[in-house]
């Protein structure tokens, strides 16, 4: 199994979550909401298999006093939930990534926003704390009109490497890569657009690419199954661990992520800390997070052919400690809401 970007937003929270709510006197355990068999699935991928909540101690919904929801359960039985809150205090908290299928639901397969729609509206109505990793995310969810109880809280998620010192390159030299699952709307098209059109005007650019197949992309994957240049100046690793995506970093200048919408879009915060400058499109979400070695372009080939050049020709700037996010960062600020708020 392939693991997802929200899966690893799981997986490196509850790695901090148990740390730090157990520092403040929180217990943590799973809850299983339906009367289903629980599944064990995670246990075959090695990454899933080390989360410290998935393999802890199950605890039952009758005996909780805050459920975390940071995953997208969508067989999650949320009348069993909402009995809970009506006879008790029961607080819940929801991380809402983003509500992509919501508003550009040309971008998923075609039953996806019908379920995610209404996962949502069952969302709204058991949560009293929704957090969500952008401020683009809450003015899409506030733009929806929707009534709700629930306040909702900006935490942005964050990097899980530590910062490094970036290598020296060559001011001609572009060595670009992007993680990401292949799917319509992380612009992987205009990507190989623009790695096209340096390679047209001579330009020494590598690329490598990371991710599984997602969905409506058929043409893409052929593109890059047969683009002349694969396995050699352009490579793509459908199913890398992190220690290759830091090897390959330690190799590269420039972190490109054109995405076209993102909740939040972890690769910036992430090829920041491997020590790569940042080459992203000019949306709402990223510009919210403007900072040193970070350039932004236009999503066509040529715009992107042009930032990729600019960048590798700028020299890297100085971070200051913690100007860069951190998932234990996030988990940190995730914990503080959660214990002020059961502890009330």
């Amino acid at each position: 199994m392939a693991v997802t970007g929200i899966q690893r937003v799981v997986c490196e929270a509850h790695k901090s979550l148990t740390d730090l709510l157990g520092i403040a006197g929180v217990e943590i355990g799973w809850v299983h909401t339906s009367n289903s068999q629980r599944s064990l699935n995670f246990k075959t991928e090695p990454y899933l298999a080390t989360d410290p909540v998935l393999n802890g101690p199950e605890v039952q919904l009758s005996e909780i006093d805050g459920l975390v929801i940071l995953d997208i359960p969508m067989q999650m039985d949320f009348p069993a939930v909402l009995v809970q809150k009506a006879i008790r205090d029961l607080q819940v908290f929801v991380l809402i990534h983003d509500i992509l299928p919501l508003i550009n639901p040309q971008w998923f397969p075609k039953a996806a926003p019908r379920s995610f729609k209404l996962y949502i509206q069952q969302v709204l109505h058991a949560a009293d704390h929704i957090i969500v990793p952008s401020e683009q995310v809450k003015r899409d969810l506030l733009n929806l009109g929707w009534k709700h109880r629930a306040a909702i809280t900006v935490i942005p998620l964050g990097s899980i490497h530590k910062q490094r010192t970036p290598l020296e390159f060559p001011d001609s030299q572009v060595s670009a890569m992007y993680v990401s699952t292949i799917a319509p709307r992380k612009g992987h098209d205009k990507l190989l657009d623009a790695f096209d059109v340096l390679r047209a005007r001579g330009c020494d650019i590598d690329l490598t690419l990371f991710g599984s197949i997602g969905w409506e992309c058929e043409d893409l994957v052929n593109r890059i199954r047969y683009h002349p240049d694969l396995n050699g100046r352009l490579r793509w690793y459908r199913n890398a661990d992190d220690h290759v995506v830091e090897m390959t970093a330690s190799k590269c200048n420039i972190g490109v992520i054109p995405s076209e919408g993102e909740g939040f879009g972890m690769f910036l915060e992430e090829a920041l800390t491997l020590g790569l400058k940042v080459v992203g499109s000019d949306i709402p979400v990223f510009r919210e997070r403007e900072q040193p070695n970070v350039y932004f372009a236009n999503l066509d080939g040529e715009s992107l052919a042009d930032s990729l050049v600019i960048a590798a020709g700028r020299p890297w700037e100085p971070m200051v400690g913690g100007q860069v996010r951190s998932m234990t960062d996030f988990s940190r600020d995730l914990t503080d809401l959660i214990t002020e708020q059961l502890m009330m």
